[in-house]
């Protein structure tokens, strides 16, 4: 089965030149340009260490992102989430979607299918999509502090797609996925606080 990723119309100049999107500045790379530019740095400086630094800095990314966005579109709740996946797949990320979620508790499970990851590296094993951890932990816990409490999440992606599909077809067919796990933890709590700072600033 084919895949096409949805058209996506935000496209614009603004008036100083600049690329945007939703009127964020954007650098528009090949899938290739990233990819090899994301493993020279796993590979300098390792692959656990480079997680962290991912980890840490999709959150903040992602929590502000969720901020903005909420604003601009008039969102609340888990619907900003939703929608932040939806921005995901729309932008050649791959294809993201809920398997379950619950903004009360801060639990989930997202689906991710044709990662960019994966099939920009077909011959290779493993988890590679561990960078979008960092962004899903920071979209929970967005929602879960505008219900009133802080869920300090941790997201870790336990499957992989190029773990299990053979190399010649990894990430192209829709049995083919990743499957990260949202839950409560106090690990998170030091990127929590940093994120609400930063925002209050």
């Amino acid at each position: 089965m084919k895949h096409s990723t949805p058209i996506n119309n935000e496209n614009n100049m603004s008036d100083a030149n600049v690329a945007t999107m939703s009127y964020v500045p954007r650098n528009y790379v090949p899938r290739d340009f990233l990819t090899n530019n994301h493993l020279a740095i796993e590979d300098a400086i390792g692959f656990n260490e480079y997680a962290e630094v991912l980890y840490e800095a999709g959150y903040k990314s992602a929590y502000h992102w969720c901020e903005k966005e909420a604003k601009l579109n008039h969102l609340s709740g888990i619907a900003v989430f939703e929608h932040y996946l939806n921005r995901l797949s729309q932008r050649g990320w791959g294809v993201f979607s809920f398997e379950s979620v619950n903004a009360d508790t801060g639990n989930a499970e997202v689906k991710l299918e044709y990662s960019s990851f994966v099939l920009s590296q077909p011959e290779k094993p493993g988890k590679l999509c561990n960078m979008f951890a960092g962004w899903f932990a920071g979209a929970m816990d967005w929602c879960t502090t505008r219900k009133g409490h802080y869920a300090y999440t941790n997201c870790e992606g336990i499957d992989c797609a190029a773990q299990y599909c053979s190399q010649s077809k990894c990430g192209d067919s829709s049995e083919s996925f990743c499957i990260f796990t949202i839950k409560p933890s106090v690990t998170n709590l030091a990127a929590v606080n940093l994120a609400v700072t930063n925002q209050k600033a």
